[in-house]
């Protein structure tokens, strides 16, 4: 049996985009008869109107057979859990960044508390041995182990940057690519900005042949005006 890894970059809340990322998977899989490892690359909440219901079906894990979910935290996971246990002027960052929507798709800062607790215990990376799957970045001459949390979940590349990393491919999210993924021969961005632009971009890597995708799971779910 193959196995196929599937990156899905950054939904900030928009349940359709999830929902449709999923689907596209499980017909691929089966389409393969492979095994599935898929990828989150974070941010689930934020901006869209569905964070709540987003959170919901990635802390129910998959529900199809040969099927697993690995669930990276990304830097709105950070600025959510910062401020729910934070202060005013992390509340306010973070309102000012999206989380007014998530505010009121979850009703309120009590009802986060349960979803808090498990974003916190995201993890940061996934290495398979051939690539390397972070929300945004690593850094150069740096351990992955010992790579900061702001490099990570924050850091931002030129467009033209290739990392040179002794891991292998790197997969990541985080800048917004407006519709379509940057695929670089070190490297991959698969936030194409779905939360406005409506874009599904799922990408396909094969156990055993290291690199890049080799293929894209896509679809158009609508565009969508943001404040």
């Amino acid at each position: 049996m193959k196995t196929f890894t599937y990156a899905i970059g950054d939904i900030h809340g928009r349940l359709d985009l999830l929902v449709k990322s999923i689907e596209l998977i499980e017909h691929h899989r089966l389409q393969n008869d492979a095994y599935a490892i898929v990828v989150f690359l974070g941010d689930y909440v934020d901006r869209g109107p569905n964070s709540k219901e987003v959170c919901d079906i990635l802390m129910a894990g998959p529900n199809t057979e040969n099927t697993e979910w690995i669930i990276l935290q990304g830097n709105h996971e950070i600025m959510l859990i910062e401020a729910g246990l934070g202060g005013f002027s992390e509340q306010k960052f973070w309102l000012n960044n999206g989380g007014q929507e998530t505010l009121s798709s979850f009703g309120g800062y009590r009802e986060m508390i349960p979803y808090i607790k498990w974003m916190q215990n995201l993890t940061k990376y996934y290495y398979d041995g051939e690539r390397v799957f972070v929300h945004a970045g690593i850094k150069d001459g740096v351990p992955l182990e010992q790579t900061p949390e702001a490099v990570l979940q924050w850091i931002r590349y030129p467009d033209e940057y290739e990392p040179n990393s002794p891991l292998g491919y790197l997969v990541h999210g985080h800048p917004p690519k407006m519709g379509q993924p940057l695929i670089l021969k070190t490297r991959c961005d698969l936030d194409v900005w779905g939360v406005a632009t409506g874009k599904v971009c799922v990408g396909v890597f094969e156990k055993g042949i290291p690199g890049g995708p080799i293929d894209l799971l896509e679809a158009n779910m609508g565009y969508r005006a943001l404040d």
